[in-house]
């Protein structure tokens, strides 16, 4: 009887174990799928390196992060984006760190696109999704339309999935000439 049921017992723990559905979520090779697009979140309460773990596993779970490099004397998580995806949303990144048992707080981006004239106003293009993101109006965007930049933005407020990013910084991107 023993043995019938330590064989059961085998046989129900390789399953479980072996089962795809439990992996399907997590980004097997996080280098070939990082686009050039980041994004950073503070969150309060992460200070230590079993802080940062318990994140971790909420990071692989979510299936929507490449990679995450955690600065823990900051308290900020730098997450790479996955390329072709769209954008981690602000809401959808507070989510994760706040099932995690963190507070999160503020959220900034660093992405790669074009600027555009929109009416009115202009928005962002970015170039590893085609995703069009609102921003809000200032000075600075006018000299950089139709360029390929490197925007560090924050987000303005979110509607749903449409974040509206302010413009902290702009970098116009040359490209490389190869002779």
């Amino acid at each position: 009887m023993r043995t019938l049921t330590f064989v059961t017992t085998a046989i129900i723990l390789a399953t479980i174990t072996i089962n795809p559905a439990h992996a399907k979520d997590i980004v097997k090779n996080p280098e070939s799928v990082k686009s050039e697009n980041e994004a950073f979140i503070r969150a309060d309460g992460l200070a230590c390196y079993f802080c940062a773990y318990g994140l971790e596993r909420f990071f692989k779970k979510s299936g929507k992060i490449a990679s995450y490099d955690m600065h823990l004397k900051k308290g900020i998580v730098e997450i790479g984006l996955i390329k072709g995806k769209p954008l981690v949303t602000q809401d959808e990144l507070h989510k994760i760190v706040y099932d995690a048992g963190y507070s999160p707080r503020s959220t900034t981006y660093k992405l790669v696109g074009k600027v555009r004239k929109d009416g009115d106003g202009y928005i962002f293009k970015v170039t590893d999704t085609g995703q069009s993101l609102p921003l809000i109006t200032t000075d600075k965007l006018a000299s950089v339309i139709d360029k390929t930049v490197r925007l560090k933005a924050k987000v303005d407020k979110q509607d749903g999935d449409v974040m509206f990013l302010e413009a902290l910084e702009i970098k116009i991107i040359t490209p490389k000439v190869t002779p």
